[in-house]
């Protein structure tokens, strides 16, 4: 019952009186110093979760595992606020950065998102994902050497990380080197067969390479996994191929 009320009066103190985002709804606690009052409700807080959990580490696991089952189930600002007290027990984690950095770009503020990846990687080099996610975030800003350091350093940590490969893949796409793009989709492949996007996606640069018949296996392919391939793309096949299927 202790827990439930301390859970509550820190809910109170960060809401109370606020007319925006909740305090305890941003990264690090709005990274402001704590009043008097927060500050005893912290530090009764972490007394409570690392005695209830048996030590800080097990307190920093368990309230990681309960982040990200609401991150994944979309519970946004819930994840938010488990964040924050993992960042409580741990101001150095390098996974309460990237849940951070992770909220912040589903609200498209991308610069803030980059800082909290940036801490991140301060506390921990080798995370893969984090580069992954970066590189999407300089994709988007179409800082696109910056995005390529990003894919490539997240497939050096990780060697068999698909979604870099499918996400270089697609930069090297947009940037029209078809051939690079080709290569990573191929690799994206060999790892995940069953990922329909990518037999789309390496389709369409088989397309733009003029292997057309090469691009009408891969639309299949993905239309075999369930994939809805874009109808302009399939007007544009048929016209430049011949082929009606």
């Amino acid at each position: 019952m202790k827990k439930i009320t301390l859970f509550v009066l820190l809910f109170c103190f960060f809401c109370t009186g606020c007319a925006k985002t909740p305090i305890n709804e941003t990264p690090m606690y709005g990274n402001v110093p704590p009043t008097p009052d927060v500050k005893k409700a912290h530090e009764q807080f972490i007394k409570e979760v690392i005695e209830g959990s048996g030590n800080r580490e097990a307190a920093i696991k368990n309230g990681l595992d309960l982040a990200w089952r609401h991150y994944h189930k979309g519970e946004l600002n819930i994840a938010m606020r488990r964040f924050n007290q993992v960042w409580l027990l741990d101001n150095n984690n390098a996974d309460a950065y990237w849940g951070f950095g992770l909220l912040l770009k589903e609200k498209r503020q991308y610069d803030e998102a980059l800082k909290m990846y940036d801490k991140a990687l301060a506390s921990n080099p080798n995370m893969p994902e984090v580069y992954n996610n970066m590189g999407n975030i300089h994709k988007d800003k179409r800082e696109y050497e910056k995005a390529l350091d990003d894919f490539t350093k997240a497939i050096e940590l990780k060697p068999d990380f698909f979604l870099a490969y499918a996400n270089r893949g697609l930069l090297y796409f947009s940037t029209k080197e078809y051939k690079k793009a080709l290569a990573d989709f191929n690799k994206a492949i060999e790892i995940d067969p069953k990922d329909a996007q990518s037999y789309n996606d390496r389709g369409c640069a088989y397309f733009f390479m003029k292997e057309y018949n090469k691009a009408w296996d891969d639309v299949h392919k993905a239309q075999e996994l369930g994939y809805r391939v874009h109808p302009r793309f399939l007007a544009d096949l048929k016209k430049a191929s011949g082929r009606s299927n």
